[in-house]
């Protein structure tokens, strides 16, 4: 009896030693289809287009693959629930917590599913400028963007009137300057992305100054 038992240890140890190394060798676990199941998605920028060549890994577990020429990722997994990171060089990172893969007729499909995952890239904008309506540089103004999240970015113009916008996600903003002796102007809906052309404000002087 005691030896029966031992050998119930045993092989309970062996099958969840097998179940350790096939969930952290992705090589391995994909001759096993019967158990396994997927991550998959697709990962696009602000603009809509594929984003080809991030990495999509299993926080925690060295299980990662990158995403194709169109954006899509198939990341086999057994059942389970875990934390899913997407990162490439120049973009936020996005993550997910709390995946679940449950089956779905003959495989196994993460909760996640097909959704679109937007992946924001961090820009730069070199060269904007504040100007009154004769060109001429305004210092010291301040210069407010705020996104569609409500994320504010305040900057201040130096000289030549000029202010640099530095690491902000792309995306639409709302910006709005201020300058003592000027009307306040706004700008709705300005387009921040990669080679973006820097932004000129022109504010006109209030009346009396």
């Amino acid at each position: 009896m005691i030896q029966m038992k031992s050998k119930w240890g045993i092989a309970f140890i062996l099958i969840v030693g097998v179940f350790i190394v096939l969930q952290q060798n992705p090589p391995f676990l994909s001759r096993f289809r019967f158990f396994q199941g997927y991550i998959h998605g697709q990962v696009v920028g602000f603009d809509g287009q594929p984003i080809d060549a991030a990495t999509v890994a299993l926080v925690g577990r060295p299980m990662s693959v990158q995403t194709s020429m169109d954006g899509r990722f198939d990341l086999a997994v057994f059942p389970g629930t875990y934390d899913l990171i997407i990162t490439k060089p120049g973009h936020m990172d996005v993550g997910f917590k709390q995946v679940k893969v449950g089956r779905a007729q003959t495989r196994l499909i993460a909760s996640l599913g097909n959704k679109v995952i937007v992946m924001h890239q961090m820009v730069t904008i070199i060269g904007s400028k504040v100007v009154d309506t004769g060109w001429r540089a305004l210092n010291e103004a301040a210069v407010v963007m705020v996104d569609h999240k409500g994320v504010r970015h305040d900057f201040i113009t130096t000289t030549g009137g000029r202010f640099d916008i530095v690491n902000v996600v792309d995306g639409l903003y709302d910006v709005s300057v201020t300058k003592k002796g000027y009307k306040p102007t706004a700008y709705h809906h300005y387009m921040v992305k990669q080679e973006a052309k820097p932004l000129t404000i022109i504010m006109k002087k209030l009346a009396g100054n």
